[in-house]
């Protein structure tokens, strides 16, 4: 691995990290609760991670660090779109409307 590269991907992980923390909480103040918050978070974070690994396990990468860095921008766009979509989830619909909808935003990553 180029030397370069490792502190990147260390900060990659940093912020996927911080941006773990961020989506539960916001979840949390829209479910209502921490625990159904928690299991969201990880549920879409890892159906992210597997939507990824199945689509990026396909594609014979030419380049790829160009194809990571592509991936990151991705990543990085749904992360700042997450606040505005998470606050078009009207507060009068049902909690389970809710947990549905948040399921969702969780899954676009």
């Amino acid at each position: 691995m180029v030397p370069t590269l490792i502190p990147l991907l260390f900060a990659s992980g940093a912020c996927a990290l911080c941006a773990e923390v961020i989506w539960m909480r916001r979840v949390a103040l829209v479910a209502g609760s921490t625990g159904v918050a928690i299991t969201l978070t990880l549920v879409g974070y890892m159906a992210g991670i597997g939507i990824g690994a199945a689509i990026g396990g396909r594609i014979r990468w030419r380049r790829a660090p160009r194809g990571y860095a592509l991936c990151e921008l991705v990543a990085a766009a749904a992360v700042l779109a997450f606040p505005a979509v998470l606050a078009a989830i009207p507060l009068t619909w049902s909690h389970e409307s809710i947990l549905a909808g948040a399921a969702f935003v969780l899954a676009l990553p």
